[in-house]
């Protein structure tokens, strides 16, 4: 498990790697990161996003 807590839930979340991303229009691939089971709430990974989606992004605005 992850050992993220909900704030709003108070239960524990699920590690997930199927949460959707859209920039601009444009599906992502699915990403890895955390999910209430109760309120689905999610959360990315951080090394998700400062590593993969940073470079997409900049790639994708042809930084």
């Amino acid at each position: 498990m992850s050992n993220w807590i909900c704030n709003k839930c108070n239960i524990e979340m699920e590690d997930v790697s199927d949460i959707g991303l859209v920039f601009k229009d444009i599906d992502l691939p699915p990403a890895v990161g955390y999910r209430c089971p109760s309120c689905h709430i999610e959360f990315l990974e951080r090394d998700f996003v400062v590593n993969e989606l940073n470079q997409a992004e900049e790639m994708l605005e042809g930084k």
